[in-house]
């Protein structure tokens, strides 16, 4: 408005006044009146990315603060304990296999015995000798096989309780933090260059006005 009144009055004490039209003011007016409403939306659009801003930084100290109390060297100590345990669990089943495979031989072997009608008189017999060797060695081999199984039960036990504490899924969740980060900062970088582009708009606007 002030500018408008400014012009006016140039107009009416210059020496060239009649050579400027009143459609030259008007259209003069409009131009200012243009400028003035673009340069009140660009404030606008500014403030608007500033708190968009603003709100991203909050975002990111939440993160931060989240990060700092998270125990990750903790839960990936025990993610390698959980695959060493699920380790030893397929050796030790593979032990099962291979010590039940040996008592299916030994027994095969003194069942020997039931066929020939020497039975226990020869034990020192070569075609014997082996199946009165093994008749000895079952229950040891049972025993060992009860052990194995048992080993088994408690490893599947350890596995179980560290897998209730559903550490890979803590893991994806501070994965997804850290993504989310990483694109809250990018956003920032970005956004800083959209509010330096509107103050450069600004600064050519507000020239126009001098």
């Amino acid at each position: 408005r002030s500018q408008y009144q400014e012009l006016r009055i140039q107009l009416a004490t210059s020496p060239e006044r009649d050579a400027v039209t009143i459609q030259d003011v008007s259209n003069q007016k409009d131009l200012i009146s243009n400028i003035l409403k673009s340069l009140s939306q660009l404030k606008k659009d500014s403030k608007k990315l500033e708190c968009e801003i603003e709100e991203s930084d909050g975002k990111i100290n939440k993160i931060e603060s989240v990060k700092s109390e998270f125990p990750l060297s903790q839960i990936k100590e025990s993610l390698l304990a959980l695959r060493n345990i699920k380790t030893e669990l397929l050796k030790l089943d593979h032990e099962i296999d291979r010590q039940k495979t040996v008592l299916k031989n030994q027994q095969r072997s003194v069942k020997k015995l039931e066929d020939v009608p020497c039975g226990d008189r020869f034990p020192s017999c070569k075609f014997i000798k082996d199946s009165h060797k093994n008749k000895f060695k079952i229950e040891d081999q049972k025993d060992l096989i009860s052990l194995l199984s048992s080993q088994a039960r408690d490893t599947k036990k350890r596995i179980k309780s560290l897998e209730s504490q559903n550490h890979e899924e803590k893991i994806q969740r501070y994965d997804d933090l850290i993504n989310k980060e990483s694109e809250l900062r990018v956003s920032i970088s970005s956004t800083r260059v959209s509010i330096h582009e509107i103050c450069s708009e600004i600064s050519e606007l507000e020239k126009k006005l001098e």
